[in-house]
């Protein structure tokens, strides 16, 4: 089977691009970066700020927001 030159094109790129990993947790800050090491306090601060393919890690705990 044959495809066109632009679709093995755009399926070698969708497979090289994927989204950051970012995370949430109770002893966080959102002045952080959203690293595992720094991660954000609240979920509405990732809301915020991903994009689609990014994908958040919210660590255990209640958030009432």
């Amino acid at each position: 089977m044959r495809f066109p030159a632009y679709t093995l094109a755009y399926l070698s790129s969708a497979m090289l691009l994927h989204g950051a990993t970012y995370y949430v947790a109770k002893n966080g800050n959102n002045s952080n970066a959203g690293g595992s090491t720094t991660p954000w306090l609240t979920i509405a601060k990732a809301a915020t700020v991903t994009v689609a393919g990014d994908t958040v890690m919210i660590g255990d705990g209640e958030y009432d927001e």
